[in-house]
C-alpha cells in the first residue's frame, strides 16, 4: 500500500507572502561585493595593470638597480618587495578566479525563515524536476504542487516553493506512484496579478540549509478578473516571463459532488449490430432474434479510439443523432498511448502530442452538447508495463482529457477504475487521485468486466470514501451472472446480461448503471472468439438467453 501524505497537507490561503507570518524577501544588506574569485576579479586587475596610475610607474627592473645604487632609500627598496609581489599575487588571484568560476559561484539569498544562507551552484548539481504545475499551466482551484530532485532521496534535501517571491513554503515527502515533495495550494484568492502570470519559485536546500537547486515556473489563472492597474506595481512583460501559449492547456476545475444524471435518458442506436442481427434473423430464427431484441432495445455505449477515421466527424455525428432525440450518448474513449500493455487490445496513439490532438478533435466533435464519456478503459489499473516517465506521462494525459472534456460545459466524464476484484480500494484511489478525479465527475467500474453489480456497489462506496465522496457509474452489460470461478476477462462461457442501463440505481453514489461493453462485440482471440470488438452473434445469443429478465 502506497503512503499518501497529501491529504493531511494544510491549504495555502490567500496569497502567500503578505501572511501574517511576514513575508520573507532579500534586503539591501544582502547584497554583497562580488566574491575576490569571481570572474569580474581577473577583469578589475587587469584594469589595474592597464591603467595609466600603473603605468606610470617605473619598472621593476629599474627600481632593482636603483636599489644597488642607493640601499638607503626606502621607496627604491619597494619596487622589488612590494610592487612585483603584488602584481603576482594579483595575476595569481585573477587566474584563480577563471578556474574556479566555472565550478562554482556563491551569492547570498534569503532561507528558510529568512536566514541567510549561501547558495552554491556547481557543475553537476541535481536540478528541480516539476511535476505539476508546468510551465504557463492555466489553473484554479486546490491544486497539488510536486516537484522532486533528480537523483536525490527526500530525507537528504528539503523543498520549498513560493509565489512572486513571498513567503517560502515547506513541501512535504509524498511516497504516491514515485518519491517526490508536494503541497496542496488552494489558489481560490489569488487575485493581486489578475490573471498572471504568478511566477513559482521551487528551491531546494540541503540538510545544512543550503539551496543547491531550483526551478521557476509561471501559471495563469483563469478564475479572476485582470488586475486594476498600479503605479506600485512591477509591470511583467512577455519579455520578462513568456506568455500563455497559444493553444493553452485547458483549465482543471473541481468538479461537484451530486447525482448530475438524474433524468437522463441515454441514446439508443437504431442500427446496431443487434439491431441488425434480430432483423436478419426475424423470419428464420424468430426465436433467436426475440432474444436479440433484449440487446437491441437497450442503449450502449459507442468505443472510440484509432480506428475512427475522422474522430471530429464521427462523434458530431453520434451527437448530433442522440441530441435530435433528447438523449445522451455514452462514449468509451480509448486511446491512450501504450494501451492494455501489449493484450488483445493493444494498440493507442503513438505519442502524447498525438493523444492529445485526438482528445482536442473528439472535444471538438461533442461541442456544447451533452455527452457521457467513460475515459480510457483500464488506464488507471494496469500501468504494470510502464517505466516512470510513461507513467506520468499517462497521467498527465488524463487530466488533460478530464480538463479537456469538460471545459465543454455538457459533458460527464468518469475515468475508468477497474473493477472490485483487482486492486485494493487504497491502490485505485491514489492511482485516480494523481489521473485527476477530483475534477472528474467520478469514476467507471466494470468496464468490460463480469463482476456483480453489488460488489462493484460495495467496492465504489469503499474508493469514493478515500477520494472525497466520488460518485461512479458501473457497467452491467454481461454481469448477469458475475465472472467466473477463475474470474476470467476475455469471453468467458456461461455469462448474461445484466441489469437494463438505468440512472435510477438505488444508490446515492452510483450514478448510473450503463452498458459500457456492446454484449456480443469480442474481447479478443481467445475462447474461440473473434479480434477484439467484432461483432460475434453466438456469443450475443447466449448471454440474451442467460438474462434474467
Amino acid at each position: 500500500m502506497n503512503k499518501t501524505t497529501s491529504n493531511r497537507l494544510p491549504k495555502v490561503l490567500g496569497r502567500p507572502g503578505f501572511q501574517k507570518t511576514g513575508r520573507v524577501k532579500m534586503s539591501d544588506t544582502d547584497i554583497k561585493e562580488p566574491s575576490p574569485l569571481s570572474s569580474s576579479g581577473l577583469g578589475n586587475i587587469r584594469t589595474f595593470l592597464n591603467s595609466s596610475k600603473y603605468k606610470t610607474r617605473k619598472p621593476a627592473s629599474s627600481y632593482l638597480q636603483s636599489s644597488f645604487k642607493n640601499s638607503k632609500t626606502q621607496n627604491r627598496n619597494f619596487s622589488l618587495t612590494s610592487t612585483a609581489k603584488y602584481a603576482f599575487l594579483a595575476l595569481l588571484v585573477g587566474l584563480m578566479g577563471t578556474i574556479i568560476q566555472p565550478i562554482a559561484s556563491q551569492h547570498i539569498s534569503s532561507g528558510p525563515l529568512g536566514k541567510k544562507v549561501t547558495i552554491a551552484k556547481a557543475w553537476g548539481d541535481s536540478s528541480v524536476n516539476i511535476w505539476w504545475p508546468v510551465d504557463n499551466a492555466r489553473v484554479t482551484g486546490v491544486q497539488p504542487f510536486k516537484a522532486l530532485v533528480n537523483g536525490k532521496n527526500l530525507g537528504d534535501y528539503k523543498m520549498y516553493w513560493q509565489v512572486d517571491k513571498g513567503q517560502l513554503n515547506l513541501m512535504s515527502d509524498n511516497y504516491t506512484d514515485y518519491p517526490h515533495k508536494e503541497s496542496s495550494v488552494d489558489l481560490t484568492n489569488w487575485s493581486w496579478n489578475g490573471r498572471g502570470p504568478y511566477v513559482l519559485d521551487f528551491s531546494a536546500y540541503d540538510n545544512n540549509n543550503q539551496k543547491f537547486a531550483e526551478k521557476f515556473v509561471s501559471i495563469y489563472l483563469d478564475n479572476v478578473a485582470a488586475a486594476p492597474a498600479s503605479n506600485n506595481d512591477v509591470k511583467l512583460t512577455s519579455q520578462t516571463f513568456p506568455a500563455p501559449n497559444s493553444d493553452p492547456a485547458p483549465v482543471l476545475v473541481s468538479a461537484k459532488i451530486g447525482k448530475p444524471l438524474s433524468g437522463v435518458k441515454f441514446y439508443l442506436d437504431p442500427n446496431s449490430n443487434a439491431k441488425r442481427q434480430a432483423d436478419a434473423w426475424r423470419k428464420s430464427k424468430p426465436a433467436d432474434a426475440l432474444m436479440m431484441d433484449k440487446i437491441a432495445s437497450q442503449p450502449a455505449s459507442v468505443w472510440l479510439g484509432g480506428w475512427n477515421g475522422d474522430i471530429k466527424g464521427d462523434v458530431n455525428k453520434l451527437v448530433t443523432a442522440a441530441a435530435s432525440k433528447g438523449a445522451v450518448p455514452t462514449m468509451i474513449v480509448y486511446n491512450i498511448p501504450n494501451r492494455d500493455c501489449g493484450g488483445f487490445s493493444a494498440g493507442g496513439a503513438q505519442t502524447v502530442d498525438a493523444y492529445k490532438a485526438w482528445i482536442k478533435n473528439l472535444a471538438a466533435g461533442i461541442g456544447n452538447r451533452r455527452a457521457l464519456i467513460v475515459l480510457e478503459p483500464d488506464a488507471v489499473a494496469l500501468t504494470n508495463c510502464l517505466s516512470q516517465a510513461q507513467l506520468q506521462d499517462r497521467y498527465d494525459m488524463l487530466k488533460f482529457a478530464v480538463a479537456t472534456l469538460k471545459s465543454l460545459g455538457s459533458t460527464w466524464v468518469y475515468i475508468d477504475a477497474g473493477h472490485a476484484n483487482w486492486l485494493s480500494p487504497d491502490e485505485i484511489a491514489a492511482k485516480l487521485k494523481n489521473a485527476g478525479v477530483d475534477y472528474a465527475d467520478g469514476f467507471a467500474l466494470n468496464t468490460s468486466n463480469f463482476t456483480t453489480t453489488q460488489d462493484n456497489l460495495n467496492y465504489g462506496k469503499a474508493v469514493s470514501s478515500k477520494i472525497g465522496g466520488k460518485h461512479f457509474i458501473i457497467d452491467t452489460s454481461r454481469n448477469g451472472n458475475g465472472s467466473t470461478p477463475d474470474s476470467q476477462w476475455c469471453n468467458p462461457l456461461g455469462r448474461a446480461l445484466g441489469s437494463k442501463p438505468t440512472v435510477s440505481t438505488g444508490n446515492p453514489l452510483a450514478d448510473a448503471f450503463i452498458w459500457g461493453k456492446q454484449p456480443g462485440e469480442s474481447d479478443g482471440q481467445c475462447n474461440g472468439g473473434p479480434s477484439a470488438g467484432v461483432w460475434w452473434p453466438e456469443y450475443a445469443l447466449g448471454l440474451a438467453q442467460r438474462a434474467n429478465w
